[in-house]
Order: structure tokens, then sequence, then C-alpha cells
């Protein structure tokens, strides 16, 4: 293929993998990126399950709505937004609910004796990992903060390339995507480990009834994945071909075992004088 022609194809995938992936990493950091959020809760029923056991717990100033992303944490009431901007984002759940449930204390004053007794009463009823999630977090932002350097750097080396899907290329553009993938898997893993765990001791074990939802930025990851592969025809054969391999051979495996040739079973018929004797 020509170099005109593959240039027409990378370079518009490469600049929506850029401009995606500073999307995803700028979500929450204000009212204006509130719509970048990797997942929200509902504020009522998260604080009224993780504070079941919290009996001094002042659950009339919680919003209706927190909404978590990579640069914050936005608290929607009545149609007005607010966003506390933290990059990277530890995606505490109790500290972020802890403040809008205690009317004394905050989220960092619980070095208190009487404000950290309210916070273990207030998380009493749940076990969660949070120093894991924000580990997570961490690599996650700072795998995206990679992936964009990788595709910056990919528009002028395009250039001094015979063609944008050339070998080199086609090397940096698979590590990116691996790194893509990682980050996507990490924000999944963010999600299970803390919204997951807060709902974990409630009677709504049903993950389909919880009021939680995925944000836009968690789809512009998924999207920015996508470009990502589709930047490269190559890279996204290659991708199908690995997953359809992933779950063909499993199946295949288990028709030949299911299928394979009859066996003949002789019966014996030993007389009962041999153990006797």
């Amino acid at each position: 293929m020509g170099f005109s022609y593959s240039y027409y194809w990378f370079h518009p995938f490469n600049l929506a993998v850029i401009a995606l992936s500073i999307c995803v990493l700028s979500g929450c950091r204000a009212p204006s990126q509130s719509a970048y959020y990797m997942y929200s809760v509902d504020g009522s029923n998260i604080t009224q399950i993780m504070g079941r056991n919290c009996k001094s717990c002042d659950f009339s100033a919680v919003p209706n709505s927190y909404a978590f992303g990579l640069s914050g944490v936005c608290r929607s009431t009545n149609g007005t937004t607010e966003c506390q901007e933290r990059f990277p984002n530890s995606f505490d759940i109790s500290a972020a609910t802890f403040a809008d449930v205690s009317a004394t204390f905050n989220a960092n004053d619980t070095s208190s004796p009487a404000g950290r007794e309210q916070y273990d009463e207030y998380i009493s009823a749940t076990s969660i990992n949070h120093s894991l999630v924000r580990r997570l977090s961490t690599a996650v932002s700072a795998l995206l903060i990679f992936s964009a350097i990788i595709s910056f750097a990919c528009i002028p080396l395009s250039f001094f390339l015979e063609s944008a899907f050339s070998k080199i290329l086609l090397i940096v553009l698979f590590v990116d995507a691996c790194a893509q993938f990682a980050a996507l898997g990490m924000s999944y893993s963010i999600f299970r480990n803390e919204v997951a765990s807060a709902y974990a001791g409630s009677t709504m074990h049903n993950a389909k009834y919880w009021p939680v939802n995925f944000g836009l930025g968690f789809w512009l990851l998924v999207g920015s994945f996508l470009a990502r592969l589709l930047s490269n025809p190559i890279l996204f054969i290659g991708f199908v071909s690995i997953l359809l391999v992933a779950i063909l051979l499993p199946i295949i495996l288990l028709l030949l075992c299911c299928a394979g040739s009859e066996s003949t079973y002789h019966v014996v018929y030993v007389p009962v004088e041999v153990f006797v004797n």
C-alpha cells in the first residue's frame, strides 16, 4: 500500500487516541469535565448501604450522585455539579461519602479520636482494599500518559518511514495497544474492588440492581483502545485472531474430547472362591 493511503488512514485514528486519552485523564477535574467520569453511584443509596451501622451519621447533606474520574470526584445535587480535583484520583468511595454524612468531621479530620471513631463506625459494614484501588488508579493514569506521549511521538516518526504501516511503527503501536488494554482492564478492576466491595455486604447482592453506571470516561477508554487497533490493519487483524483463538480453542478441545473413539468394555466375572481362599 502506498505511503499516501497509509498516512491518511493512520493519523486520524492516532489523533483520536490522543484526544480520547486526554479526555479520560481529565475526568472530573472540574464541572466542565464532569461528563468524563469513569463511573457514578447514587448518593443516597451508597451512603445508606455503607453507613447502615453508623448511628451518628447525618445523611441529610448527601448529594444525588457521585461521579468518579481520574482527576477527581464530582457531586451533583438538583442539577448543580461541584468537583474536587485530585490527580491521580484515589477512587476512595469511603472518604468521598464520609465527608457528606458527617455533620462535624470530614474525610481529612479522621486523625482526631472522635472523627476516627465515627469513620470506623461508618465503614464497619464494608471491607474495601483502598490501597489496591489507589495503586490501580495511579497505574491507569501513568499508562494513559505514556500512551499519549507514544501517540504524539508517532506523528513525526511516521514521516521518516516509507509507510505508516511499517514494521518499526507497528512495534511501537503494539506496545501502546498493550498499555491501553492494561489500562482498560485495571479500570474495570477499580470498579470491582471499590464499588462492588461497597455493595458486597448489603442485601442487594445482584449487580443487576445496583444503581451504578459506567460513565463516558470508561467508554472513551474503550474507544481509545479500539482506535489504536484500527490505526494499523495488521494490529487489528492480529488482535481479532488472538481473540478468536482464545474463544474457539477451548471449544475445539472440548469437542475433540467428546468425539473420541468409542471404547469397548469387557465384563470379567471373578469367582467368590478366589477371595475366600
